[in-house]
């Protein structure tokens, strides 16, 4: 995979350099217009970027990733293109543990994000027993519509539907695959967002991340499950420029 900026990072909304640089990590599956609409709310808080990875959106015909150690190394090349600036990192599900890997990654350098929200995530050293992405087309359909983050004419069309579920199942893998090697605790605070019906990631996951941060770690639950960012979306952009306002 390349480390052109251009490929890996999609800028939402972006202002004056001195702004802090917001980069969000996607769920499985979606890409950077499922946060699109995030930047009438955060543009004039931060430089809005988005995490495009392969096999989606702009990046289609792109071959999908199958690690999230690889895809981290190819992020964080690109955030190093952009010089030493102030940044802030907030994953959702996958794009949590993605994002976790990638401040480590920054952790005795420049780059060193100001805070992680790991949201609808549990945390890096619980090892995930599910194996949705083995699921065969059907069941697979069936647990995207129970979860709730997939619109029903997506679920309904089939010809869409074979375009985005091999992008789905290699997310899935990556993220039920995934084994955290950390060998210390980052140094940045943590935020930890959950939904409070979230069949995925219990209250108890979300104080977990505690264990991977030497400063302060919190947590929010919303109203919701898995896809509270959607659902209760004017709570969470509230919380998130609330907690930027600590920094």
């Amino acid at each position: 995979m390349s480390a052109e900026s251009g490929k890996i990072l999609c800028d939402l909304a972006l202002h004056v350099d001195t702004r802090t640089d917001f980069y969000i990590f996607p769920y499985a599956g979606a890409g950077p217009s499922a946060f699109h609409h995030w930047q009438r709310a955060l543009k004039m808080e931060v430089n809005l970027t988005a995490i495009a990875l392969p096999g989606r959106e702009g990046r289609l015909t792109e071959p999908h990733p199958s690690q999230i150690e690889v895809v981290a190394d190819e992020i964080c090349a690109a955030i190093r293109l952009r010089g030493n600036r102030k940044c802030v990192f907030f994953g959702h599900s996958l794009g949590a543990l993605l994002a976790y890997e990638c401040v480590k990654r920054f952790a005795t350098g420049v780059n060193m994000p100001r805070m992680l929200f790991a949201s609808g995530s549990v945390a890096p050293h619980i090892v995930c027993s599910r194996q949705s992405h083995r699921l065969p087309d059907e069941a697979l359909i069936k647990e995207l519509r129970r979860l709730g983050g997939t619109p029903e004419e997506i679920l309904q069309d089939r010809e869409l539907l074979a375009l985005r579920l091999p992008v789905l199942r290699a997310d899935l893998a990556m993220a039920e695959n995934y084994v955290d090697t950390a060998g210390r605790r980052l140094s940045c605070p943590i935020m930890a967002y959950g939904g409070k019906d979230d069949s995925l990631v219990a209250r108890k996951d979300l104080l977990a991340w505690s264990a991977h941060t030497r400063a302060r770690c919190g947590t929010r639950i919303f109203h919701g499950g898995h896809f509270f960012i959607h659902t209760a979306n004017d709570e969470v952009l509230r919380a998130i420029i609330y907690d930027l306002q600590s920094l």
